[in-house]
């Protein structure tokens, strides 16, 4: 119970300190063994040593007696008669005379704080003795000083920079650690996912952990957003169908009076109910799927599957027209879930007979050790622009090939990348739009201003413009380019639009042009541009008008194979070959 007490206000105190305080405590109790250790080993060490000298120095007086002396190397010599009385030498202060004789024994004297060893021999062929005193004070003083030195100055100060390092380190250590803490803290404040935690390139355990941290975030970010998309997508999806139930509803209600009327609205209202239950159904389906990591696999006849599924389109193929050309190896096994393969081929089959003019090609074959599924149709394509989001759920291709006829979810291709995805394969995608290519002239003008615009059959696009001003600067401009990527970007992209200086006026008063400037617009006075730089080109506003009319044919969402001429046109007269254009060869 005490020791739940304690740790609660410990827990209070930041893992840096507390981190601190416990090395530093270990290090204390370290250095304070290795003190007493080497104390100890001190005493040892002296004790041993100065008996050593000391026995020698007196053994060389009893081998030599003449070699005696009063006082040599900080040992004192004092000889003795036969009656203990001393002839010669010098005693030590302090030091007991009194104590008695020990031949060949170390002995110690302690007074105080002072301590003496001596040692005590015969000499030969008299009767006198030779006592050797070594006094250990002055030692034990000198390295009393050095101890007290470390002990009380430099053991404080490696201490505190011991923990002063130490914390430095650990708080460093522990930097991304708070800082995850504080991410997350402004996250749950703020709810905004694309916060980060910023972090130096250290690759220890804690940075790791972080990385770790972010890589999550980026996972919850993605989730959040795909999920706030596919909450609008549902609702936007679903608001459609309900709308013209409703609506045809309150019509039947208020103005139906035969069978007839009502059994038509009935139908509309039944084709609209099917249509949201078959969206909610394959919604939870994908919903399914893209909770699952695993799934049962089984070893199935891959062939057999694909070739049953044909036959049973058949008959739709033949009544739509459609051609199927198949090359499908007998026999081909693979480890795979059998239903979800089927509503693979399924949603890529039927998606193919959406757009495809007149055949479908079917191919499935081995080719190093891999099985290849293809299904090709010769429908006017897909965009490059469009591509990258194919496989997103509810995301449906331009109008211009997306008919109302062939409109679904949107979620197909997203069950089928799904599918994939839990299968450890790879899809991919080829495809190119089909241009529109001009057979027979199409022309549009106004005879009242004088603007003509028409397309020519032409194998490329090409694009011839002239334009016609009645001003003192500008006056007439004529270009012509063969249109692709490289000419595009150098000749054209950096044309900028233009206005007269006496227009400016009207634009501002109409809240026209509210995004113009000299920086990205010509304006023309009297006597030329008004902008410091000038022309980018002599014939940059001839140049823009081509970029005019390329944007406005770009809303075929087709690329075109024609020879445009246009004298005098403009957006509108633009918009005119654009709407003949698709009236014939889109429809």
């Amino acid at each position: 119970m005490f020791l739940k007490k304690m740790s609660r206000p410990l827990s209070k105190i930041p893992v840096s300190i507390r981190v601190t305080v416990w090395f530093t405590a270990v290090i204390i109790f370290l250095f304070s063994i290795v003190l007493s250790s080497a104390i100890l080993l001190e005493d040892r060490y002296i004790n041993d040593s100065s008996t050593e000298e000391l026995v020698s120095a007196v053994e060389k007086i009893y081998e030599d007696p003449d070699e005696f002396e009063n006082f040599d190397d900080g040992i004192y010599y004092i000889k003795y008669n036969e009656n203990n009385e001393i002839i010669a030498g010098k005693i030590p202060k302090d030091f007991d005379l009194t104590l008695a004789f020990s031949i060949e024994d170390i002995n110690t004297y302690q007074i105080e704080n002072k301590k003496f060893l001596y040692y005590d021999t015969r000499l030969k062929n008299t009767g006198d003795w030779i006592r050797g005193i070594y006094p250990l004070s002055k030692f034990q003083n000198n390295i009393s000083k050095i101890w007290n030195i470390g002990f009380y100055y430099i053991a404080p100060f490696l201490i505190i920079l011991v923990i002063f390092i130490g914390y430095r380190i650990v708080k460093n250590a522990f930097k991304p650690v708070k800082k995850i803490s504080e991410t997350a803290l402004e996250i749950k404040k703020s709810k905004n996912f694309s916060r980060r935690i910023e972090l130096d390139n250290s690759e220890d355990e804690i940075h790791k952990m972080a990385y770790t941290f972010n890589e999550m975030l980026d996972t919850v970010e993605e989730t959040f957003i795909h999920e706030k998309q596919f909450s609008s997508d549902v609702s936007h999806e679903l608001r459609t169908p309900i709308t013209v139930i409703l609506a045809q509803s309150d019509y039947a209600l208020d103005y139906v009076e035969t069978l007839d009327e009502a059994k038509e609205s009935f139908e509309v209202i039944n084709r609209q109910a099917k249509k949201m239950t078959n969206l909610i159904n394959q919604i939870m389906e994908l919903s399914k799927m893209e909770r699952q990591n695993k799934i049962e696999k089984d070893k199935i006849n891959f062939s057999n599957i694909i070739l049953q599924l044909l036959e049973d389109y058949r008959t739709l193929l033949e009544n739509n027209n459609i051609e199927l050309i198949t090359n499908i190896e007998k026999d081909l096994r693979i480890y795979g879930n059998k239903l979800m393969l089927e509503r693979l081929f399924v949603n890529l089959f039927t998606n193919a007979m959406k757009f495809t003019k007149t055949t479908i090609n079917v191919s499935l074959n081995r080719i190093n050790k891999e099985v290849i599924l293809q299904i090709k149709d010769d429908g006017i394509g897909i965009t490059k622009e469009d591509q990258k989001y194919i496989w997103d759920r509810f995301f449906q291709t331009s109008d211009s090939r997306n008919k109302d006829k062939n409109k679904g979810s949107g979620l197909g291709l997203s069950m089928v990348n799904r599918i994939v995805q839990l299968h450890s394969g790879t899809i991919e995608l080829e495809s190119e739009i089909d241009p529109v290519v001009i057979t027979e002239p199409i022309i549009f003008t106004q005879e009242k201003d004088g603007k003509h615009v028409l397309a020519l059959p032409y194998d490329g696009f090409k694009i011839s413009y002239t334009i016609d001003f009645n001003h003192s600067f500008l006056k007439s401009q004529y270009f012509e380019i063969n249109v692709n990527p490289e000419e595009y970007i150098e000749k054209i992209s950096r044309c900028r639009t233009f206005a007269f200086d006496y227009e400016i006026d009207f634009l501002k008063k109409n809240n026209l042009a509210l995004g113009g400037s000299l920086e990205n617009a010509i304006v023309v006075g009297k006597d030329g541009p008004l902008n410091p730089e000038g022309l980018r080109y002599p014939d940059e506003f001839v140049r823009h008008k081509i970029l005019d009319i390329i944007g406005d044919l770009y809303v075929l969402g087709r690329p075109l194979k024609a020879h445009v001429i246009a004298i005098k046109a403009g957006h509108f007269v633009n918009a005119k070959l654009t709407a003949l254009i698709a009236e014939k060869y889109l429809k």
